[in-house]
């Protein structure tokens, strides 16, 4: 078993910076899932993992491969809990064809900041299939480890491209371009095209003045209802019960327990065993400890009494 050595622990802290990572042209990621969606898909320069990683992981393509233990690998990891392996990638170089937006739904970002936002953002472009997202200049890094590591692997499947947005917008003709404005029209009553670009602001300014006038499908996301519109509808339907879970979750000790509240609340409706749900309850959170263990016993318990003495 080899060591890191304190330069190439230092140069992976390295890549927490911009700078380094555009001279380099790689990035860097971390854990078991993560690293095993890259794999494949991006060239691998560097792969650190410990030992039963490796083992289960045999035939790995990397131009650098070392066995760590877990204290090394954890002096080099950027997170608070280090994990079985990192690896450092090579960026890909995409081409940004204006066409693919003619052809299918792609995302735009005009200056979005926050790496954690720009991952998310990614991850959820890849759960519902989006393959291209445009970024303004100054948008943030896609490869800074933040974003890597919220993308959850969608950075495998989703192009990230960074251009002038408002010359790119221009380039598109009239293909659709949507954007959300309190003075839009409301999107539950516009049609929607399977294809074109979807524009999302920055996180406190939102779009910028220069792309918002480039925007030929302005949309409203509309409030939700009012509460009492909500209740009269609810009042309409046979059989129901209206409760505050996440009173009773803070009476209980904690607003997390607020959906085991809620499932047992549905056990009357339902006819669920309820042994068994508590039963499913222990095993799920046994390794947290027995007290987090009684607190969703006692929730799922709460929810339970609440409804029956609604019905």
């Amino acid at each position: 078993m080899a060591s890191l050595s304190k330069n190439k622990i230092k140069y992976i802290h390295s890549l927490e910076l911009k700078k380094i990572r555009k001279e380099e042209g790689v990035f860097l990621a971390e854990g078991p899932k993560l690293v095993g969606d890259l794999l494949g898909h991006f060239p691998c320069r560097f792969l650190a993992a410990t030992s039963s990683w490796l083992q289960e992981h045999p035939d790995i393509d990397a131009s650098e491969l070392v066995e760590v233990s877990q204290e090394d690998l954890s002096r080099a990891s950027l997170l608070k809990t280090p994990q079985q392996v990192l690896a450092i990638f090579e960026q890909p170089q995409y081409t940004l064809d204006p066409e693919a937006v003619r052809s299918s739904l792609c995302l735009a970002l005009d200056d979005v900041q926050d790496p954690g936002n720009l991952g998310t953002i990614i991850r959820l472009a890849d759960w519902f299939g989006i393959e291209h997202i445009i970024c303004s200049q100054n948008t943030v890094d896609v490869y800074n480890p933040k974003t890597i590591q919220a993308t959850m692997g969608g950075i495998a499947r989703v192009k990230v491209h960074y251009t002038s947005l408002p010359d790119f917008i221009r380039s598109l003709g009239d293909t659709p371009v949507f954007g959300t404005f309190l003075d839009g029209k409301n999107m539950y009553e516009q049609p929607l095209s399977a294809n074109g670009l979807i524009v999302m602001g920055n996180e406190g300014n939102g779009i910028g003045k220069e792309v918002a006038t480039l925007i030929n499908r302005k949309l409203y996301i509309p409030n939700y209802p009012a509460e009492a519109d909500v209740r009269a509808e609810l009042d309409k339907l046979p059989h129901k019960i209206v409760l505050n879970v996440d009173k009773v979750a803070k009476e209980i000790g904690s607003i997390r327990v607020a959906n085991i509240v809620l499932l047992g609340a549905t056990i009357p409706f339902l006819g669920i065993d309820y042994e068994k749900i508590q039963t499913s309850i222990r095993e799920i959170f046994e390794r947290k400890g027995e007290a987090i263990v009684e607190m969703n016993l006692k929730a799922l318990a709460a929810g339970k009494e609440i409804a029956e003495k609604l019905m």
